[in-house]
């Protein structure tokens, strides 16, 4: 998992919509996905 604030934003087309997230969640079956671990 990594951090990332340097990332190109997109430019919505006409008919397209930007929707910017401000904040997400994470658990624990998230990070045993992303290493590998079985449940």
């Amino acid at each position: 998992l990594k951090y990332k604030n340097d990332i190109v934003v997109p430019i919505p087309k006409n008919d397209e919509l930007f929707i910017r997230v401000k904040g997400a969640g994470i658990n624990n079956t998230d990070i045993n996905t992303i290493i590998g671990r079985k449940i």
